[in-house]
């Protein structure tokens, strides 16, 4: 990079990779934790109608009234308790701002979603690591102290390893750090056993964040939202950009969460795919257990950890010259010599497993 260019941009920046690669058409994609099922024609078709119908020339509503009195309806709460945005990685990286900018203290836990360190190194925000276990466990004992206006961020469902917060730690570090503000990416929720939004009536110092994209077959619509008391969310929706949520992301959302056949289709989908995820671990267990480790999983994914390098590059290349992309997380704290796949359709989760037999039989 020209000198003069690049003495505008940290080392951090300048060294840095893209968080994200996009890989060319014609891979099976198993690295980015979508639901593998595709929004039915006439739904598409439904959306498109309304979409044609309004005016493209105007901006959408400046926030995203409609959309959060829905979710609050969907999910029997207050519509003034949700909070819409273009995905809940907008909602993450706004957070991370606001808080660093004022000063507040920020924990983070890790390993978890690679979005929280990437983007407090480009952006120079200093935190506390929680560290996992090495059983890649949340362990109470050894939380960070917290003075009060800190800020917590942690994921449960935990993205890439797959691990849960109980909701009685939960409960515990909520009550025994009121002063405290904890932040929880919960997109996995709908895998998982148990869910937080009963613990949001009784602490105002917790936010759950949520996304259409891994239960609703809507990754390319972008929306997530955040859940929290009215007072911390209409806090909140004054660090988002006015006018986020285009007219598509409304049309959607609106058509969505008033079918409610749809609905149950989501479920029904999500209830597949948790199914697959066991089998698979399953068979990994019963025919690999000899060269990789699966963990536990409760989102829509699982972590599989080689006995050693050899075989984490083995595998790695061997899955690329296949054209089936997962995502390789050996970089990460705890994490060496493994990778994240998510759970596809059937035939790409029995496609993954003949050849990762294979792989390591040979």
């Amino acid at each position: 990079m020209n000198n003069a260019i690049g003495s505008f941009f940290t080392s951090a920046v300048l060294d840095s990779t893209s968080r994200i690669t996009s890989i060319d058409g014609g891979y099976i994609c198993l690295d980015k934790n979508e639901l593998p099922f595709d929004i039915p024609d006439e739904v598409k078709s439904r959306v498109a109608l309304a979409l044609c119908q309004r005016e493209w020339c105007r901006y959408p509503s400046a926030g995203g009234e409609e959309v959060e009195h829905l979710i609050g309806e969907w999910l029997d709460m207050p519509g003034d308790c949700v909070v819409a945005a273009p995905g809940a990685a907008q909602i993450i990286v706004s957070l991370l701002s606001y808080f660093a900018l004022s000063g507040r203290p920020i924990t983070i836990a890790q390993p978890s979603y690679s979005l929280f360190n990437y983007y407090c190194k480009t952006y120079g925000i200093n935190y506390r690591r929680w560290m996992l276990t090495t059983q890649l466990e949340y362990d109470l004992d050894s939380f960070p102290d917290q003075s009060p206006g800190s800020v917590v961020f942690l994921s449960s469902p935990n993205n890439p390893v797959g691990n849960v917060i109980a909701v009685s730690d939960l409960e515990k570090l909520l009550s025994g750090h009121p002063q405290s503000l904890f932040v929880m990416d919960e997109v996995y929720a709908d895998f998982a056993e148990s869910n937080f939004l009963s613990l949001l009536g009784r602490f105002n110092n917790l936010v759950l964040l949520r996304s259409f994209s891994k239960t609703m077959s809507a990754a390319g619509v972008r929306l997530g939202y955040l859940l929290g008391s009215a007072e911390v969310c209409r806090q909140v929706r004054k660090l988002l950009l006015s006018f986020s949520l285009n007219h598509f992301t409304n049309v959607f959302a609106t058509i969505v969460l008033q079918d409610a056949h749809l609905i149950g289709l989501f479920k029904s989908q999500v209830a597949h795919v948790i199914a697959e995820r066991e089998r698979l671990r399953y068979c990994f267990e019963r025919d690999m257990g000899e060269w990789l480790r699966v963990w536990p999983s409760q989102g829509n994914f699982l972590l599989l950890t080689m006995r050693d390098s050899e075989t984490f590059y083995h595998i790695i290349n061997g899955l690329m010259n296949n054209s089936i992309g997962v995502l390789d997380v050996s970089g990460m704290p705890l994490l060496m010599n493994s990778f994240r796949m998510s759970v596809g359709v059937d035939y790409e989760n029995n496609k993954v497993l003949r050849l990762l037999h294979d792989l390591v039989t040979n």
